[in-house]
């Protein structure tokens, strides 16, 4: 979670651990968290920013 004291501690330990980790840090947002399926626009957010990083891991996701 954003913001969250250790956040940027587990992402390091994931790291150790040979795990791939995204730079971008997604908040937690209601809004998102209940759209229960509605359609997102996440541009300019950093939800389109995670999107982008996996697109980069794979070709084949498309953001």
């Amino acid at each position: 979670m954003t913001n969250a004291a250790s956040t940027n501690e587990v992402a390091v330990v994931l790291t150790e651990q040979g795990h791939s980790v995204l730079a971008t840090r997604l908040p937690r947002l209601e809004l998102y968290a209940q759209s229960h399926g509605a359609p997102i626009v996440a541009t300019g957010t950093a939800y389109a920013q995670a999107a982008a990083e996996f697109s980069a891991l794979d070709p084949r996701v498309t953001a």
